[in-house]
Formats: C-alpha cells, structure tokens, sequence
C-alpha cells in the first residue's frame, strides 16, 4: 500500500485528476450495477409471490400505525403526541413558557 501513495505523490496535478475522475465514474458504475441486481433480485420476489412489484412497492412504503399518543395539548386535546420524534411546536411552546413535559402527559 505503501508503494501506491508513493505513486501519488509523484503525480501531476493532471494526473490525479484524471484518476479522481476514473474513481469517481467506477463508483457510480458499481452503484447502478448494485441497483440492477437489487432490481432483478426484487422482481424475482415479486414473480415467487405472484404479486405485482409496485404492490409491493407501496406495501412497503405505506406508514405503520402512529403509537398511542402520550401527550395532549392542555386547552386543545385534539393535539396529542407520541412522544417519539421530533416535538410538535406546542410541546415545544409549553416548555419555552416554564412548562414541565409531564404536564401534558395523558394519565391513564
């Protein structure tokens, strides 16, 4: 390995920018070959199956149910949160105004 960076460091600017270049479109050739072959390989899932391949598609990019909401808005219970991802503006507004996050859970 050592030889290699021997051999960069004696080449011209030129020269590495062309091997940039060569790296760069190797990359993007084993990355559409890698797409090609997920692509056969799907299909060949979807014909196993008996099942149209966009079906599967869209199975997969459907959401999953929502969690159980965790917290609710004080004055408007229609807002609530699960308390997984990013907090909804007004849990963040409560919180800015000196409010604690276990005012707003929902008790049980």
């Amino acid at each position: 390995m050592t030889d290699a960076f021997e051999t960069l460091t004696e080449m011209s600017e030129r020269e590495l920018t062309d091997l940039e270049l060569a790296i760069q479109k190797e990359r993007k050739s084993r990355a559409k070959r890698k797409q090609q072959e997920a692509a056969r390989e799907l299909i060949a899932i979807a014909r196993k199956h008996n099942l149209p391949l966009d079906e599967i598609v869209q199975a997969a990019k459907s959401k999953t149910t929502k969690g159980k909401p965790r917290f609710q808005h004080p004055e408007k219970p229609t807002l609530t949160w699960t308390g997984q991802g990013r907090k909804p503006k007004w849990v963040v507004e409560h919180i800015k105004q000196g409010g604690e996050l276990e005012d707003l859970r929902i008790k049980e």
